[in-house]
C-alpha cells in the first residue's frame, strides 16, 4: 500500500488520503446520506483538485448507506474514476451488490483492501 499523505477524522468517517485513492472507514452506526456525501465532495475536491482518484470504502464497522447518494457522489466529484467497496466479512457483500445497482460507474467489491488498492492504481494510470 502507498504512503498515507494525510488523515482526516470527520464526524462520520476517518479518511486516509493516498496519491490516487482515498480510503474511508465509516464509523459505527452511521447512516451515510446527503449530508455525509456533501462532506465527501468537499474534502475530495479540495485534496484531489486536478488528480484522478478512486474512493475506497473499507467496511469494518456496521453502518448503513442510502444508495441514492451514489449518483450525487459520482456526478459531483471531478476526477473520481471509481468506487471500491472492501467487505472483509462475507455478510456485507450482498448489501454492497445491492448498492452497486444504483450507479452506472466503475464500482467493484473486494474482500481484501490490497485488491482494491491495485484496482485503484489501474483505474488511475495515466
Amino acid at each position: 500500500m502507498d504512503k498515507v499523505l494525510r488523515t482526516k477524522d470527520l464526524e462520520h468517517t476517518v479518511l486516509e488520503y493516498h496519491k490516487n485513492y482515498i480510503i474511508s472507514t465509516v464509523k459505527e452506526d452511521v447512516v451515510v446520506g446527503h449530508v455525509e456525501v456533501n462532506s465527501y465532495i468537499k474534502v475530495c475536491t479540495e485534496f484531489y483538485k486536478d488528480t484522478n482518484f478512486v474512493y475506497i470504502s473499507l467496511r469494518k464497522n456496521n453502518y448503513n448507506v442510502n444508495p441514492v447518494i451514489y449518483p450525487e457522489l459520482v456526478n459531483d466529484i471531478q476526477g473520481l474514476r471509481g468506487i471500491g467497496i472492501v467487505c472483509p466479512q462475507a455478510s456485507k457483500i450482498s448489501t454492497a451488490k445491492f448498492e452497486s445497482s444504483f450507479v452506472d460507474f466503475p464500482f467493484e467489491i473486494f474482500t481484501a483492501l490490497e485488491d482494491a488498492v491495485e484496482w485503484a492504481r489501474e483505474l488511475t494510470k495515466t
